[in-house]
């Protein structure tokens, strides 16, 4: 399955697991928008579906390729595949951002010979979740060796996950951390309250887990008292219907309901609160995006 665009050759290789609505697929789909806001044209590579986003990458012309529709594929064949899939694009550089199937990618990889970079959005296995999550996780022993073979640049996402990274693997020189997706605005002076009516973010995908469904009970009784504050939700997902039809028998302009939008900043600039209402998160963006602006939570 590919999405039709122009873009058939990329030097740039985004590869992740699917196209759903997680954080660490919404992350590939926020460096996809950037690279091309700067002309870069990257392809996607995912590993399987869902394809939930794909629509957003079709908007932008960004070329993607699902290596696989089917879960029980052996590793010979995914490798063949992702390898077909990968000489043809011929890229310049990957980047990967998957654990699932890591080992048999990086494989692929050095067989073709392409630089590799790997974002790590999670803490190193220990041992004892090693042995009750084997089905999903390859073994410490097997990564290190696949680790030996390709010395992939390897960015961390947190200094906890930094230190235990290069604790597990102090072969691999070259890693990094970088707080992914949070911004650093120059002007900070620029978020404070301004006189008018207060205005509190929601932002995440719309899926069960997030709750943009308990926001809005929240925000009906918010609303009571202080008519004249504003919900704005950005995001996403299959809540979406739902949303909508709660959101017509609300007041009118208490609810501005945005979508995906490619730049937060000018939300965020003009923000007081931050509503966050998820049970879990894998990778908490909104939280840095808040903590970066000096927004409370």
């Amino acid at each position: 399955m590919a999405c039709e665009t122009d873009k058939q050759n990329s030097n740039l290789v985004l590869m992740t697991t699917s196209l759903g609505w997680g954080g660490t697929e919404g992350h590939v789909t926020d460096l996809a928008i950037g690279f091309v806001a700067r002309g870069i044209f990257p392809a996607v590579v995912v590993d399987k579906p869902p394809l939930d986003r794909i629509n957003i990458l079709n908007c932008l012309g960004v070329k993607v390729d699902v290596v696989t529709n089917n879960q029980n594929i052996t590793e010979a064949e995914y490798g063949k595949s992702l390898c077909s899939i990968l000489t043809r694009l011929n890229p310049s550089l990957i980047h990967l951002n998957i654990w699932e199937r890591r080992s048999s990618i990086l494989k692929v990889i050095k067989k073709i010979n392409i630089p590799v970079i790997v974002t790590l959005h999670t803490t190193v296995m220990s041992k004892l979740r090693l042995k009750t999550r084997i089905r999903r996780f390859f073994s410490i022993r097997e990564t290190r060796k696949v680790y030996r073979d390709t010395m992939p640049t390897v960015i961390n996402i947190s200094e906890l996950s930094l230190k235990n990274f290069r604790k597990a693997y102090p072969f691999i020189k070259n890693t990094t951390c970088i707080y992914c997706g949070a911004y650093f605005p120059k002007e900070r002076n620029d978020v404070k309250a301004n006189g008018t009516a207060v205005k509190v973010s929601w932002i995440g995908s719309l899926i069960k887990r997030k709750r943009p469904i308990l926001a809005l009970e929240i925000w009906k009784r918010i609303t009571i008292d202080f008519p004249e504050a504003q919900l704005i939700m950005v995001g996403d997902g299959p809540e979406m219907g739902r949303i909508k039809t709660l959101i017509r028998n609300m007041p009118s302009e208490s609810v501005l309901l945005c979508g995906n939008i490619p730049d937060l900043y000018p939300i965020l600039k003009k923000g007081h609160i931050m509503l966050h209402t998820s049970t879990a998160e894998g990778i908490p963006k909104n939280i840095r995006y808040a903590l970066n602006f000096g927004i409370p939570i």
